[in-house]
């Protein structure tokens, strides 16, 4: 819940987790976890390899700054999800699904390499 964001963290001025976008937001949130339960998984640990799954050359870098948010990272790497909760993750959540940017107007004008 946005409203528990300590005020510095970065969400807190991300459109996405505002207003109308956080509640549609969250409605994918709560299939998400449906798909994490069939995995039997993270909501991380799925999401990073959601990632991996994405191409041969493609890695992910998750960034955390608490020691058990790292060793559940590196737990993914030992999970095994099927293709179709793979593939329901990604129609699930993907650029016609999420509403609103990932950044504010001002902070998106200095980030040419990512759009999502």
């Amino acid at each position: 819940d946005v409203s528990e964001l300590e005020p510095r963290d970065i969400r807190c001025g991300m459109p996405r987790f505002q207003g109308e976008n956080w509640q549609a937001n969250r409605k994918l949130y709560a299939a998400f976890a449906k798909l994490v339960e069939q995995a039997g998984c993270t909501p991380a640990q799925l999401a990073i390899k959601w990632v991996l799954a994405q191409g041969e050359f493609i890695h992910a870098l998750p960034g955390t700054r608490i020691e058990a948010h790292m060793l559940e990272n590196i737990a993914a790497s030992t999970i095994e999800v099927t293709g179709d909760i793979l593939a329901a993750a990604d129609a699930l959540i993907n650029h016609q699904t999420v509403q609103g940017p990932r950044y504010p107007a001002a902070a998106q004008g200095d980030i040419d390499t990512e759009e999502f």
